[in-house]
């Protein structure tokens, strides 16, 4: 499958990286295909797209030549038609460019805009965030690496200091400690004392 979406990758203009993901613009609009983690043969193609800036729901690309055991799924703006390959590498390129096609003529009837995953419209890439791909304007893509730099920072400012849990823990057992010898000289009832030092260690 890999070789096939390299030679449908070339055949339709777009971008591969070793096969396991192309991506591009076809005909104005930003197309990500790529296979599954864990099944290669698993093929997915990905669009987004909107209607006056709502959402589309699920195209029917059927009638403009999308591949029978194709199948479309529409979730907010994007598009995702989905297949299992076969065995030969020549009849998956040809799906997967067919499929294609087949989306973008579909879109291109019922006038939808090429747009990103939250519905902005214009110009989009395909972004890699956090292992994940993802088609983007540029705003909410720096958007999002704004988001990613803050919870980084955000992360490296919690910082553990060892030394000041270890003074901690011998304060809060030097208090325990103290709690037991002065009940136990009080011949106060051990249970209170248990009460006191659960109290203490939770403080």
């Amino acid at each position: 499958m890999l070789k096939a979406m390299e030679n449908a990758a070339q055949q339709l203009g777009l971008k591969s990286e070793k096969g396991l993901v192309a991506y591009g613009s076809y005909q104005g609009y930003t197309v990500l295909i790529r296979t599954d983690k864990d099944n290669r043969n698993a093929v997915s193609i990905h669009f987004a797209v909107c209607a006056d800036g709502a959402e589309a729901g699920t195209v029917d690309a059927g009638k403009y030549g999308l591949p029978s055991d194709v199948s479309v799924m529409g979730v907010k703006y994007k598009q995702i038609a989905q297949f299992t390959g076969g065995k030969k590498r020549e009849e998956n390129t040809q799906k997967i460019v067919k499929a294609v096609k087949a989306m973008v003529n579909a879109f291109l009837a019922e006038g939808l805009r090429n747009c990103d995953e939250k519905g902005v419209t214009g110009l989009t890439d395909v972004y890699l965030v956090q292992g994940e791909y993802f088609i983007l304007s540029d705003i909410t893509a720096q958007e999002i690496q704004a988001a990613v730099n803050s919870k980084k920072r955000e992360l490296q400012n919690v910082r553990e200091n060892p030394v000041l849990g270890i003074v901690g823990a011998m304060i809060g057992s030097l208090a325990g400690i103290a709690i037991i010898f002065i009940l136990g000289r009080l011949r106060i009832v051990s249970m209170l004392g248990g009460v006191a030092l659960g109290f203490g260690i939770v403080l």
